[in-house]
């Protein structure tokens, strides 16, 4: 079928000066945006890259690695982004590794890398190309490896055909009009972040890359952004820099990864814009519902109004609708959902059931349709006998001021038992007596036993999720000796 990248030449035929991709005080116009990635592409093509191999690619230059994705889309290639905390699952047979020289210690066979360096990049730049892009044979042909967050150890591959990557695409697209510029946080390596880079060749309509966080609220205005994106924990950065409403052109922040905390909203809606929606899917379902920054102040836990093409189903641990109004486990269907794990067969056979993908997600329906989380169904801790849920804490604690970010984990002692940790990143006049004192006379006896600790940062991948693994460590040396 026809190749995505034709929207880039269609783009550079209509608006060759207007501006394409901004980052710091870099910028591309749709021209120079067009004959870069054709520039790369043609290099990587002299390079040995075929239609349909799979290509790896770690790259910490944000503008390359949004050209050098759509170059390789351009050669009709499976690309893949590796972000800096992960590895590319052994199952996935890649034919090339492309990496920067921050990337030179990882062991990689010397004869599929790529060493994506300045004498790498000045020699494929120094040559114009107008070689035709590759189309990709088949409907289904895939185009893309997304790696999931793997915040509990190894990620997985969630397959995504060019088909699926065009109406995804133009789902977001519908789902939030671009009126102008949009800013977007998220990392290329996450989904969200992937399919932000195809919206300038869908709008004609540009897109910034954050250089900092105080240069970015400095491009509300300069590039006159209409729509921005980013995890609550990029937000809650973006929000320690802002000392007064800055002139902009905000009509929409939307987010998504996290929890967001009743403090951040409001914060949000008073400095910056009033009109704020937050994303409950996941990579494997793209979207599933909507919710307003109204409801997440009504609700704690709001996901959402599912959306009208989608399905929802709560059931209980042996997969039964659970009665209306109860807590069970999320099933979800969607129209361009994938319907497996690239190579894993066991992964496949526990999130891809009959039809529905189970992301892990603990949660009831109100009579109003609302989808509200209680957690995960992997984060339940057994404290005794007794299986508590650790975001009840985190709900609470976001709600109240000083917060920055928590996350509540369960890790085992010398013992083997279980014992709750909550990690807390707290302005500097917030006293975490003051928080374990709100423990105490807000929620169950069984919560009280949790161990407040507190720190600089808690460590959360590109969309903004917990890295459970990483967060353990930090906490491990608090346990009893």
């Amino acid at each position: 079928m026809p190749n995505l990248i034709h929207y880039l030449d269609f783009q550079a035929k209509r608006h060759p000066q207007r501006l394409a991709l901004s980052y710091g005080n870099s910028s591309f116009s749709f021209l120079q945006l067009q004959q870069l990635v054709k520039s790369l592409a043609k290099k990587l093509r002299a390079s040995g890259v075929k239609p349909g191999q799979i290509v790896s690619t770690q790259l910490n230059n944000p503008p390359l690695h949004v050209a050098m994705t759509l170059a390789l889309l351009h050669e009709a290639t499976v690309s893949c982004s590796v972000a800096d905390h992960l590895e590319i699952p052994s199952e996935v047979p890649v034919d090339f590794y492309l990496i920067d020289p921050d990337h030179l210690g990882c062991t990689i066979p010397a004869e599929k890398c790529l060493l994506i360096d300045t004498p790498w990049i000045e020699s494929a730049v120094s040559k114009t190309s107008n070689e035709e892009a590759h189309d990709y044979d088949f409907d289904n042909s895939l185009c893309r490896l997304i790696l999931s967050s793997g915040t509990t150890g190894t990620p997985k591959a969630i397959p995504i055909t060019h088909t699926t990557l065009a109406s995804r695409c133009f789902r977001r697209g519908n789902l939030e009009p671009q009126l102008g510029c949009e800013l977007s946080f998220f990392d290329v390596c996450s989904s969200i972040g992937f399919y932000a880079i195809f919206k300038p060749l869908l709008t004609g309509l540009p897109l910034a890359l954050p250089f900092s966080y105080e240069h970015s609220l400095a491009d509300l205005n300069r590039l006159k952004i209409s729509n921005l994106g980013g995890s609550p924990n990029h937000l809650t950065e973006l929000m320690q820099f802002v000392k007064s409403p800055p002139p902009n052109h905000l009509q929409l922040i939307s987010t998504a990864g996290s929890l967001v905390g009743v403090n951040l909203i409001n914060q949000i809606k008073t400095h910056l814009c009033p009109n704020i929606i937050s994303r409950y899917g996941s990579s494997e379902t793209s979207t599933m519902a909507i919710c307003s920054g109204e409801d997440l102040l009504r609700h704690s836990g709001a996901a959402g109004f599912v959306l009208p093409e989608n399905q929802l189903q709560i059931v209980d641990e042996f997969f039964m609708p659970v009665p209306s109004g109860e807590a069970g486990l999320i099933g979800v269907k969607t129209p361009d959902m994938a319907t497996e794990y690239f190579n894993n067969a066991k992964a496949t056979g526990e999130h891809f059931i009959d039809g529905w993908f189970y992301p892990g997600d603990i949660g009831c329906q109100r009579e109003d349709g609302l989808l509200v989380l209680e957690g995960r169904q992997s984060d339940v801790i057994n404290l005794g006998g007794v299986k508590v849920n650790p975001n009840t804490i985190d709900h609470l604690l976001l709600e109240q001021s000083g917060i920055i970010d928590c996350a509540t984990i369960g890790l085992a002692n010398a013992l083997g038992i279980e014992e709750l940790f909550t990690a807390v990143v707290v302005q500097a006049d917030t006293r975490a007596s003051k928080l374990s004192e709100l423990i105490v006379s807000q929620l169950p006896p069984i919560y009280n036993t949790t161990k407040l600790i507190t720190l600089k940062t808690i460590p959360r991948n590109a969309a903004g999720k917990l890295i459970r693994v990483q967060l353990k460590e930090a906490l491990r040396h608090f346990l009893p000796k």
